[in-house]
């Protein structure tokens, strides 16, 4: 059997079950799904394979059976690539908040009773007042563990000391967030629910994770694109373009790309998809 290495070094046995589930949330059909998995464990001639060099074999057999499909399992490798800095990864945050009414700005220096501290999104709407922390990780394998939830909510709650203090400040509700691409550790998440701190991880919580938002909202970045190229997202990361929606809305944003209109097709109709099936 072979074993498949994670990014964290960790080690587990190849499991067919576990890769067809993956497939079927993709939007698979069940017997596709078994067809793919048989397909890659017979490939699998190595005693060992990195998940990375997995995923690539996935996705490359899934782009020769449809391509909404592979564009749906590489999604969260799309996120993961909001980065290396996780600057982008915080403008797709705060574009998450805006497209449900906030109001918002990233990178903000805020004033605590205390100290001041630098907060990757503030996001307000009606009296509501969210302080985020945008946890970027380049790696599927790192945790958001315990120690980052105590440090959030710390410094959330110096900041809204101050805020209470101002004239009005009383009257509006403040929330802190924590949000991480990749996983939150089950201390952290006990944390987070004993002090009513709103932790949102790749898949958690059950309902609303960063995945269902992406997904519910339309909201898949630019990342998962397979028309672009690395030089050409990053040349949106300049602009703050992260999402497809953004593109969706406004096709002349392509023009910064300087792109021949055989390829302005392509990727429209790239994006076409993803917008109305994914």
């Amino acid at each position: 059997m072979p074993i498949v290495i994670k990014s964290s070094g960790e080690r587990e046995p190849f499991s067919e079950k576990k890769l067809k589930s993956s497939l079927v949330r993709s939007g698979v059909r069940a017997r596709e799904a078994h067809e793919i998995a048989k397909t890659i464990q017979e490939k699998l001639k190595k005693e060992k394979i990195r998940s990375a060099d997995l995923r690539k074999s996935v996705f490359s057999e899934l782009m020769k059976k449809k391509r909404l499909f592979a564009m749906r399992y590489n999604l969260r490798r799309g996120v993961m690539e909001l980065g290396p800095t996780g600057h982008p990864f915080e403008a797709f945050i705060a574009e998450i908040f805006r497209l449900q009414g906030y109001d918002t700005k990233i990178n903000q220096i805020i004033g605590g009773k205390c100290i001041s501290y630098e907060i990757d999104v503030v996001a307000e709407k009606k009296g509501e007042v969210n302080f985020i922390e945008a946890k970027f990780h380049n790696q599927l394998g790192i945790k958001s563990d315990v120690k980052v939830a105590l440090y959030v909510y710390a410094r959330f709650l110096d900041i809204k000391e101050r805020y209470e203090m101002k004239k009005n400040g009383k009257n509006k509700t403040y929330k802190a967030f924590l949000i991480t691409n990749t996983k939150l550790t089950s201390k952290a998440i006990r944390y987070s629910r004993c002090v009513g701190m709103n932790a949102i991880g790749w898949n958690y919580p059950h309902k609303e994770n960063l995945q269902f938002l992406i997904e519910h909202f339309h909201l898949h970045p630019i990342t998962s694109l397979t028309s672009l190229t690395k030089e050409e997202k990053e040349r949106f990361f300049e602009e703050k373009i992260v999402l497809c929606k953004q593109i969706y809305e406004n096709p002349k944003i392509l023009s910064l790309l300087g792109l021949t209109q055989e390829r302005v097709e392509k990727l429209m109709e790239e994006i076409y998809e993803i917008m109305e099936y994914c």
